[in-house]
This record gives structure tokens, sequence and C-alpha cells, in this order.
């Protein structure tokens, strides 16, 4: 039997029921001492993970990690610069492993 699964979505708990979230919608992943928080168009949700297992279930090239502790959508990015990512008024900060990556990934996006 195929498994029907759309990878444009994602069912996150919060308060005893499960929300569908679309995966453009999310605007950052922060994570803190086990806990991550999904910061989203429609809200936000918390959940008991790591942004490894997060990004693995969720397998979207739009989620980029840029630092330890955040995950964005790449999609999302209002302005960066070496230090920061703003996204909705919130500036982010990016690693400097990060930092080159995101680089390489806005320069192939130009090239093309």
């Amino acid at each position: 039997m195929e498994k029907c699964v759309n990878r444009d979505i994602v069912f996150i708990p919060k308060s005893h029921a499960f929300y569908k979230v679309y995966i453009d919608d999310i605007f950052y992943v922060h994570a803190d001492h086990g806990c991550i928080k999904i910061i989203t168009e429609v809200g936000k949700f918390s959940l008991s993970s790591t942004l490894k297992r997060f990004k693995e279930q969720i397998d979207s090239p739009c989620l980029f990690k840029i630092h330890r502790s955040y995950l964005i959508n790449v999609n999302k990015i209002d302005s960066f610069n070496n230090e920061f990512v703003v996204i909705r008024n919130t500036s982010i900060p990016i690693s400097q492993n990060g930092r080159e990556k995101l680089y390489e990934r806005v320069m192939k996006l130009r090239s093309k």
C-alpha cells in the first residue's frame, strides 16, 4: 500500500489538537533546551523536539539551518547581513558556517 504524504504540510500539536501548517507559512524555527518554537503566519507552536529531528521529518529545501539554534524559511527573508537575517522585524543570528552557506545559496539563485 502506498503512503499518502503531502510534503507541503505538517500537522503540529497544540492545545489537545493537531493544526495543519503549510511549510511555506513557517517563518523560522528556534531551538532552546530540548524544545523548538515554530513561528508561522498562523501562530506560534512549541514542541519537545530538536532542530535536527524536525528538519529530517519536514525535509523541505525551503528550511535552512543558519545557526545551531535556528532554521529559517529562505522564502521569508526580508534582509540579511554578516550577523543577522531579518524575518518580519525579528533579527535571527547567523553562524559563520550558516552565513557561508546562505551566501552560496543566494549566489546560486542570482546566477539562474
